[in-house]
C-alpha cells in the first residue's frame, strides 16, 4: 500500500482542475495520503469526488490484488470523509458504486458498517465500529475527528431538546462509561444532579437565521405564487 509521509506545512492539495482523467490508482492513493497527513479534511470529500471519476478507467478493468486493496482504500476513506461531513445519503448512494469484489476490503465493510448504524441511529454501534475499525495507520486522526465531531453534534442536539438528560442516555448515545459521562457534561458546562440528571445550557442560536418575521412571509408568499403561474412551470 502507498503512503506518502509529508509535512502538513509542506501540503500543496490538488484543485479539481489538476486531477485529470485517466490517473493512476497508485497515484490516486498518494494524492489522498497527502491530503490526510495534512490533517485538513475541509476538502477531502471533493478531493475524494474527484479522483473516483478520474480513476474510472482503471477501476473498470480486471485489477490486480494490489489495485483492488487500493481501491478499496480510496473507498474507505471516502466514506470515512462523507461519515465526517453528516452526509448519510451521499454515502449510501456511494455504497452502491463500490465494486462488490471491493466492498469486501476490510477497511470498505467496517466503514459501510459504521455508516449503517448512524442511519439507523444506532450511535452506540456506530461509535463501537469506528473505534474497532481496521484502519491503516494514515486513517486514524480522520476516523478520530469523525468520533469526536460525531459525538459534539449529538450532544448538542440532546441539550437542545431536552430540559435534562439522564447521564445514563448520555452513556448508551455516546459509548461512554459514567465517569466519562461526567467527564463530557463538567467540559459542557451541564451540571449534574443528584438523582444522574444533567441540565444542558442551551446554544443560543442566531436569531438573525430564526426569526422570520410578517415581511418576510410575504416575500415568500409572493414568490411562491409567481412560481404557480402556468407560464413559470416547466
Amino acid at each position: 500500500q502507498a503512503q506518502t509521509a509529508v509535512a502538513a506545512s509542506a501540503v500543496t492539495l490538488p484543485g479539481p482542475d489538476e486531477l485529470r482523467a485517466g490517473i493512476g490508482m497508485e497515484e490516486a492513493v498518494q494524492t489522498l495520503s497527502r491530503q490526510l497527513a495534512s490533517g485538513d479534511f475541509t476538502r477531502l470529500v471533493e478531493v475524494c469526488e474527484d479522483l473516483e471519476l478520474a480513476i474510472q478507467e482503471e477501476a473498470c478493468q480486471s485489477m490486480t490484488p494490489e489495485q483492488t486493496h487500493n481501491l478499496g482504500g480510496l473507498y474507505a476513506i471516502h466514506l470515512l470523509a462523507l461519515l465526517h461531513e453528516g452526509r448519510l445519503s451521499a454515502g449510501r448512494f456511494l455504497w452502491k458504486r463500490v465494486p462488490l469484489t471491493v466492498r469486501e476490503q476490510p477497511q470498505v465493510a467496517a466503514a459501510h458498517a459504521a455508516l449503517a448504524a448512524l442511519w439507523r441511529r444506532q450511535h452506540a454501534e456506530f461509535f463501537k465500529q469506528l473505534r474497532a475499525g481496521p484502519w491503516d495507520a494514515p486513517l486514524q486522526p480522520l476516523v478520530e475527528q469523525t468520533i469526536s465531531r460525531t459525538r459534539e453534534q449529538l450532544l448538542d442536539q440532546l441539550g437542545n431538546a431536552y430540559d435534562a438528560v439522564a447521564t445514563e442516555r448520555i452513556c448508551a448515545i455516546s459509548d461512554v462509561n459514567a465517569s466519562e459521562a461526567r467527564a463530557v457534561c463538567a467540559a459542557r458546562n451541564w451540571p449534574v444532579d443528584e438523582g444522574g440528571f444533567a441540565i444542558p445550557t442551551r446554544i443560543k442560536a442566531n436569531e438573525d437565521q430564526l426569526q422570520m418575521g410578517e415581511q418576510q412571509l410575504q416575500k415568500l408568499a409572493s414568490f411562491v405564487a409567481y412560481l404557480e403561474q402556468p407560464e413559470c412551470h416547466i
